[in-house]
């Protein structure tokens, strides 16, 4: 049964537009869902926004992170499930469908490839990245590779626009799905959520650190999960590679989700003698990795593929110097605000990081350039131009009788 947290306004809009946003509480795609909503929020448009939530122990938790002004209240509507609907599930497939119907939706926004198949709604896709074709050792599992190629393959077929997050993303979707480029927008992500969290760390009003945060001595910060393309094992190797250089005591904080990857992180950890100096945090709330941000020392991201790369940007904007890889994605996002070396190259990762941490000036510098860069992306500009992909889309449909 479909639960409205209230009942329908009577107030008249051009279309119903639904955004799937059962992720919400991830990382990586539930920071896109929760910035590109209330941003959403901010503008006067003419359509309504019908969230879609995934209900588990508080219904309410939605309103956790929603920020909507009081005259946009009419424009939201809320609902959810009796039960968690699995993301990637057979479930969803059914009940996804019913959903538009029963609330009689113009357009579906699918924040990922999990369209809903058996729905005739018109729709759009996020589809941030094609790391499941391009290192297929990052799935969970060989059934985990064949639903994503399937559903890909069907995403890009049945939806009426793509939405991604680079020019470098775009390509490598061209280049592995059957969707032409005219199909595909390119709208970037914004660093403003975390730049928030960093600013109240710094006002000293934020909520208390956790502990194993705040007690960390001078270190540097990976963020990610850890699956193979991110890469951290090449941070680690870094590490032990800095010892030499003259910092024997730095610490490496990982912070992101543990999972499948995280047993061969400790592995390599002990393999180059440094299982001391490597913090493996897990999965951090967001006033914890605003203090990691704020207080390393610079933060390395040697990722082999990204869709956009947010925490790179986000460090970027509250001045922490970066040192990531040199790959088409990264470069597109940092310009110049960032040091690159090749994604395997553990021994220029630790030199690039040798001369930040021995030279203030270029590190300030460095800083300074990144900060800028990352002041020309925002999600207020995203929703700008999502909004006006919907209007597109919806205008293109048929008037209905």
């Amino acid at each position: 049964m479909i639960v409205p947290f209230w009942m329908e306004t009577m107030t008249k809009f051009a279309a119903k537009v639904a955004i799937d946003a059962r992720m919400s509480g991830h990382t990586g795609i539930g920071r896109y869902i929760r910035n590109i909503v209330n941003a959403l929020m901010q503008r006067d448009d003419p359509f309504q926004i019908v969230l879609i939530i995934n209900p588990t122990e508080d219904p309410t938790a939605v309103w956790d992170w929603l920020s909507i002004p009081k005259d946009q209240l009419p424009r939201i509507d809320i609902i959810g499930f009796g039960k968690t609907v699995p993301i990637y599930s057979l479930q969803e497939q059914f009940w996804l469908p019913k959903v538009v119907a029963e609330k009689k939706i113009d357009l579906f926004h699918a924040p990922h490839f999990n369209i809903p198949l058996l729905s005739n709604v018109p729709m759009l896709a996020n589809i941030h990245d094609v790391t499941y074709l391009t290192h297929p050792e990052s799935a969970p599992h060989r059934m985990g590779r064949i639903y994503a190629k399937y559903m890909l393959k069907k995403a890009v077929k049945r939806v009426l626009h793509v939405i991604t997050g680079t020019e470098a993303a775009s390509r490598d979707i061209q280049a592995h799905l059957p969707v032409p480029e005219e199909r595909i927008s390119v709208i970037g992500h914004g660093p403003e959520e975390m730049a928030g969290w960093v600013a109240q760390v710094r006002r000293g009003s934020c909520e208390s650190i956790s502990p194993r945060v705040r007690e960390l001595s001078r270190f540097i910060l990976t963020v990610g999960n850890h699956l193979p393309h991110k890469n951290q094992i090449t941070a680690i190797e870094a590490l032990a590679k800095l010892g030499p250089l003259g910092f024997p005591d730095l610490i490496l904080a990982i912070a992101g989700p543990t999972g499948r990857g995280t047993a061969a992180l400790k592995k390599a950890a002990k393999a180059f003698g440094v299982e001391d100096r490597v913090e493996i945090l897990g999965a951090v709330e967001d006033k914890d990795l605003a203090y990691l941000y704020d207080n390393a020392a610079l933060m390395i991201h040697p990722s082999k593929a990204e869709g956009f790369g947010l925490p790179v940007l986000e460090a970027m904007r509250v001045a922490c110097p970066v040192v990531v890889s040199d790959i088409p994605v990264l470069r597109e996002v940092a310009e110049d605000g960032a040091m690159f070396c090749a994604p395997d190259n553990a021994e220029a990762f630790a030199g690039a990081m040798g001369q930040l941490l021995l030279q203030p000036n270029r590190a300030e510098s460095l800083a300074k350039k990144a900060v800028k860069r990352a002041c020309q992306f925002s999600f207020t500009k995203a929703a700008e131009d999502t909004s006006r992909i919907y209007s597109q889309l919806i205008e293109s449909l048929p008037s209905k009788v």
